[in-house]
């Protein structure tokens, strides 16, 4: 159980690309394949949206750091921390980025979420490579993907900049007119990860998945307008055109530039400011963690309701009813399993992450974060996480076998 743990915090997607060969053959069978996938879909979808909120929290305290009262042993934003910024989301639903910072964070409660910030580009490209993981593995169990008539549902991308103003998230569909009135992309929403269906390597996936399955290109542009305000422009192969994008994109988040989005010249556009960026983070961390949390919801309702009598073997009628109820425990066991370690880091890494050495080094705070780590894993085991069936899966060795996560005996 530790083992498996362990190799789910350092992340599912290394079960995936470095297997036991002892056990790589049973990929092979089509049984084994789908309880494999189904545990590391919802592995994988705790993972990103724990780097995602992580990654908000960090950059929203990084340069400001926090303050520690050693009479109250609580933690609080530095001054000018930008978490209590004038600009904010709009109100229209809560802010799970600014929930997760004051609520979790910062205080002794924990709930749920995910791991470590390092190196720009590699944060950056596990994001991409999670979520194009993610995605394969949906196509793979479930092609015929619809949101229709679902909760899920989302209005259709605009064609047009008229239709721009009636649409939730606009920044995310970036388009101008040149002097000739035709229209030039800067379309910073597809740098990154690219549309599957225009991968050579995607090979029979069907149109109509990503034509009805509306939550695959909208958290897809999301995820590429986050990944593009965390890089460093001077990093990149075209800082110039990176630094484009950026200001176009946080001008068009916060809307509080009097440039207008036709405007060709992105020198024309002030120079981002420190505050502005991390604003612009934490909208786009809130925005991606509320579409995967209705990814997982969906998934989780496919299957269920996959789970019937559909094989024509007239020696077994349910036979692939039982294989969708083993899925459907593979991939609870996953998000559950992928949970316990990953809500610890979420709660925990972006309050260690913003501390001075000289803070480290403090007895009273060094003392103040070992309670908050035990408190937190008493926490993560809540009833949403760990119930009786959740138990039960994860304690299952048949599924902790078949996922890759026990060596065999």
């Amino acid at each position: 159980m530790v083992l498996a743990l362990a190799q789910v915090g350092n992340g599912a997607s290394n079960a995936s690309t470095m297997p036991d060969k002892r056990y790589t053959a049973l990929l092979s069978d089509s049984i084994f394949k789908g309880i494999h996938n189904a545990f590391l879909m919802g592995a994988s979808l705790v993972e990103l949206k724990g780097r995602v909120q992580i990654v908000a929290c960090d950059s929203l305290l990084h340069g400001h750091g926090v303050t520690f009262d050693s009479i109250t042993s609580t933690f609080s934003p530095s001054a000018g921390s930008s978490s209590s910024s004038a600009i904010d989301t709009p109100k229209k639903q809560p802010n799970a980025i600014d929930s997760l910072l004051n609520n979790i964070v910062l205080k002794d409660v924990a709930q749920t979420l995910s791991a470590e910030l390092r190196d720009h580009a590699w944060l950056t490209s596990v994001l991409r490579a999670i979520f194009k993981q993610i995605v394969m593995l949906h196509i793979d169990r479930f092609p015929n993907s619809t949101t229709t008539n679902t909760i899920y549902d989302l209005p259709n991308p605009p064609q047009n900049e008229q239709d721009l103003s009636s649409y939730p998230h606009p920044y995310l569909y970036p388009g101008i007119l040149d002097p000739d009135g035709k229209i030039t992309d800067f379309n910073y929403a597809d740098v990154g990860i690219g549309h599957i269906q225009d991968d050579a390597s995607s090979g029979n996936i069907k149109q109509n998945f990503f034509d009805n399955f509306k939550l695959y290109d909208v958290t897809r542009r999301a995820l590429n307008c986050l990944t593009l305000l965390l890089d460093e422009a001077e990093e990149n192969l075209l800082p110039e055109i990176t630094d484009c994008y950026q200001r176009r994109l946080v001008q068009a988040i916060l809307a509080s530039s009097q440039i207008p989005s036709s405007e060709l010249d992105c020198t024309k556009i002030p120079p981002l400011s420190p505050d502005n960026i991390k604003t612009a983070v934490k909208i786009l961390g809130n925005l991606v963690v509320r579409l995967l949390e209705a990814w997982d919801s969906f998934l989780r309702e496919c299957f269920y309701s996959d789970m019937g009598p559909k094989s024509n073997n007239p020696n077994d009628p349910n036979a692939l009813a039982r294989d969708d109820e083993i899925e459907l425990a593979a991939y609870e066991a996953g998000r559950s399993l992928t949970a316990l370690s990953w809500n610890v880091s979420v709660a925990t890494a972006p309050l260690e992450n913003a501390l001075t050495p000289e803070q480290r080094k403090d007895p009273n705070i060094q003392q103040t974060l070992k309670k908050k780590a035990q408190t937190t894993w008493l926490q993560v085991f809540n009833d949403r996480v760990i119930d009786d069936n959740n138990i039960s899966r994860i304690a299952s060795p048949e599924i902790l076998l078949l996922t890759g996560y026990l060596p065999h005996e």
